[in-house]
């Protein structure tokens, strides 16, 4: 009954999770799970789900004593399982208990042996040590003996070669002496830091004193053997130098420099002893011998300069020295006396600079200038090999000195680079100030027989500048030349602002002479082929002017290629290139104003009285004159100036006359419509005219040339304000305000309206302009209404004078309106 009361709850529990259980699983299934010992191992394991799966429905209870028996069984073995596990566990643990002291013994015996281990390798590292310092110590002893032999082996060497040395001194065995001398001076150097002991001091002060005696040995021997005649009779003698100058190489630079500069100062004084800066007399007339004595001396000597060695340049250092002494003399003598005679200072200098070219062609210098004027194109093959020979003496220097830059050998290459231009005559440049303004009178005075000769039509060899151009010019050059043969420095550049001021001076003839030919040109006193002359002389000045400016920007770039440093950033021919510019300028200028006075439209055109003219017919009788004039002007100008100057002439001289064709109009008193037709007539002939003035002269071959289209545009926008002006002129009363509204510019204002009135002959008072005309026109308005003239006239002077005055205001207000650039007149309404 336990059982089943027990089982009721199973079985009713498995119904009512019945629908949340998967289906039942068969008989076969069952068994495996009630068996299998991983149903009871999992973690998830549900004893009701387990009943409820194994016992699904009331008939299954029959197997429910079996079932349990099985478990109980199931129990007992697992009971027997785990009294198993124990027995062995308990039996494991004495096992590990023996086995963890037997690992214990084991450390300790590994741990003993370890130390072991070390204590031998800290012995084995001892004994090595000790075995490295032996060695060390055996190696230190071996290059310490090795050294000492060898410091011994060269102390044996140094004292033998002090030995051979002594007894080379004492035979003047040279040649030995000095091949001796340079492996004693490398042993010497080396012994220097072992000076401190006294037997390597007592090795020192033996070879100073061997090397002493060498010095008076051949301090000696130049004494009594360098002298011409010993060296002619002795052949011995100059080889004998000859070894003597390699001992003074191997010794101190200042034994060379020593003796160099003793036998320079024998030489010096020999000249001293001749030639001073207290000479009595001409001593400028003697400045020839003083170099005369110079050659004599490097040319009689030459067997005794050749026992120096070539690099030591002595006869180059004693020319230097002799030159600066000189120099010295001169500028004494110079200071102490003067004026000096130009010729004779100028003779001098010649003579100076002739011997200063001799010098540096015999030594092959001239000068260390710059490389990059070897590399030109006007280098010659001398200066070439001027170059290479300088570069290759300083190989040869470098080699013999093991690239040791010594004192004398500095000096030997100062004075292989050295240029004797200029290193005596240098003295006389502060004193060529007589000079200077003997050439600046000189050229005034050409300047003045040139424009004296000058024909003013042309030079022979250019017909389009003046002869007197080319005369400045070449006066000019030749002065430069001269000059810069002397001197390149503050002399030169003197000269250069003679120049200047000579051309500047130029420039005002020039100028001059255009003002005589503007009057010349427009007497009408003179016949027409003086007058054509005076236009061509105009024209030649136009073109002379343009050359002269063109040439003395190669002029200034010549001058300070050939000046100095400190004065190429001086030249400066700016003030000459501004005078030739306004010449220019100013003779274009003239020639517009004597073509216009010839021509004299505008005095023509004033002269006809507009008002009386009652048929319209050809063109007048004063255009006829513009035209003969233009047609007879323009081929002489066209022949002689630049087709740049002749463009320019035509359309200054085209702009210049329509605003005065203009202010013309107003200056007029009174037209009538035949006459304001027949002056519009002319103004078209006029404008004809002006449009066919570039072709004006052209060659037979090009006879329609063409006119630009911007010169067609501006005689067509200047001369249509004339045209338009005449146009409202000509208009009816009625429509004169629409036509003046319409024809003129948008300056016109009250007072040319009331003008134009007058021009028409209107009665006053003159008709009233539309309210708003001058507004909408875009000029101002008159400052009083046009009823108030008519009312003021009778408190004027005159009607004359009244007229003149406003004309007058007219001509103002024209001009100016011109001169702001008014907008083009539309020609076609009317």
């Amino acid at each position: 009954s336990s059982r089943g009361s027990h089982a009721i709850p199973s079985r009713a529990k498995p119904r009512q999770m019945s629908a949340s259980t998967p289906p039942a699983p068969s008989r076969h299934a069952r068994q495996l799970s009630v068996s299998s010992s991983d149903v009871f191992a999992t973690e998830e394991f549900n004893p009701v789900s387990f009943i409820n799966g194994v016992l699904p429905d009331e008939r299954s209870l029959s197997k429910v004593d079996g079932m349990i028996d099985t478990l109980k069984t199931r129990v007992k073995n697992v009971d027997a399982e785990i009294m198993g596990a124990l027995r062995s566990q308990s039996g494991s643990e004495a096992r590990a208990r023996d086995d963890f002291s037997i690992i214990t013994s084991g450390i300790v015996a590994l741990e003993d042996k370890v130390r072991e281990i070390k204590t031998k390798a800290r012995e084995s590292e001892a004994s090595t040590r000790e075995i490295c310092r032996d060695i060390e110590r055996l190696d230190r002893a071996k290059n310490h003996l090795t050294h000492t032999i060898t410091t011994l082996r060269r102390l044996s060497m140094f004292v033998s070669g002090i030995e051979q040395l002594e007894l080379f001194a004492l035979r003047r065995q040279y040649r030995d002496a000095a091949n001796l001398l340079q492996a004693a001076s490398q042993l010497a150097a080396h012994f220097e830091r072992y000076d401190g002991i006294p037997k390597i001091h007592e090795v020192h002060e033996k070879y100073a004193m061997v090397k002493n005696q060498l010095r008076s040995a051949v301090f000696d021997d130049f004494h009594t053997t360098w002298v011409p005649q010993v060296l002619a009779d002795d052949a011995r003698a100059q080889e004998k130098l000859r070894d003597a100058c390699l001992v003074v190489s191997a010794l101190e630079p200042h034994v060379r420099e020593e003796l160099v500069g003793n036998l320079t100062n024998r030489e010096l004084t020999n000249y001293a002893s001749v030639f001073s800066a207290h000479e009595t007399g001409d001593f400028l007339g003697r400045i020839a011998k003083r170099y005369e004595w110079i050659n004599r001396q490097l040319q009689s000597k030459e067997s005794m300069w050749a026992v120096f060695p070539p690099h030591w340049r002595v006869p180059q250092l004693l020319s230097v020295s002799l030159c600066k002494l000189t120099r010295a003399q001169l500028a004494e003598a110079l200071d102490a006396r003067g004026p000096h005679d130009v010729q004779k200072l100028l003779q001098a200098m010649h003579v100076t600079i002739e011997f200063e070219l001799d010098l540096d062609e015999r030594f092959g210098t001239g000068g260390g200038n710059d490389e990059a004027e070897l590399d030109g194109d006007e280098a010659s093959a001398s200066m070439v090999r001027q170059k290479y020979e300088r570069k290759e003496r300083e190989k040869q220097t470098e080699t013999l000195r093991g690239g040791r830059a010594l004192p004398m050998d500095s000096a030997a290459e100062a004075a292989a680079t050295f240029m004797f231009r200029g290193s005596v005559s240098a003295c006389f440049e502060d004193h060529l100030a007589e000079y200077v303004e003997l050439e600046a009178k000189q050229l005034n005075e050409q300047l003045e027989l040139a424009i004296r000769n000058e024909t003013w039509a042309g030079d022979e060899t250019n017909v389009k500048i003046l002869s007197s151009a080319t005369s400045v010019f070449l006066n000019i050059k030749k002065v430069f030349k001269r000059c810069s043969t002397l001197t390149r420095g503050k002399t030169l550049y003197t000269i250069h602002t003679v120049f200047t001021q000579l051309l500047v001076n130029y420039a005002r003839a020039l100028s001059m002479r255009l003002a005589a030919a503007t009057t010349n040109a427009v007497d009408a006193r003179r016949t027409e082929d003086q007058r054509a002359a005076e236009l061509k002389c105009v024209s030649l000045i136009v073109n002379t002017a343009e050359y002269c400016n063109e040439t003395i920007g190669p002029l200034g770039e010549s001058m300070a290629k050939a000046l100095e440093e400190s004065f190429k950033d001086k030249v400066d021919m700016d003030d000459v290139e501004d005078a030739f510019s306004a010449t220019l300028s100013e003779a274009l200028n003239k020639l517009i104003a004597i073509v216009e006075m010839k021509s004299n439209l505008v005095g023509g055109m004033l002269r006809v009285n507009w008002g009386a003219l009652d048929v319209v017919g050809d063109q007048s009788e004063y255009v006829d004159t513009f035209e003969r004039t233009v047609n007879h002007a323009l081929p002489i100008v066209r022949a002689i100036v630049s087709s740049i100057h002749h463009t320019f002439f035509c359309e200054k001289f085209a702009s210049g006359l329509a605003p005065k064709l203009y202010v013309a109009v107003f200056k007029c008193k009174r037209f009538s419509e035949t006459g304001g037709q027949q002056l519009l007539l002319d103004m078209h002939a006029v404008k004809t005219i002006l449009l066919t003035l570039p072709s004006i002269g052209a060659p037979e071959e090009n006879d329609s040339p063409t006119v630009s289209q911007t010169y067609t545009k501006m005689i067509a926008r200047e001369m249509g304000k004339v045209e338009a002006l005449l146009k409202v002129i000509l208009s009816p009363a009625d429509g004169l305000a629409e036509a003046f509204k319409s024809l003129l510019p948008v300056t016109a204002n009250a007072v040319d309206y009331k003008a134009i009135c007058e021009l028409k002959g209107l009665k006053k008072p003159f008709p009233e302009p539309p309210y708003g005309l001058f507004s909408a026109v875009g000029a101002p308005s008159s400052t009083k209404p046009l009823a108030d003239g008519a009312s003021d006239a009778k408190h004027r002077p005159s009607t004359n004078a009244s007229v003149s005055t406003k004309m007058d205001n007219v001509t103002s207000k024209m001009s100016n309106m011109f001169k702001q650039g008014a907008q083009n007149v539309n020609l076609s309404r009317k």
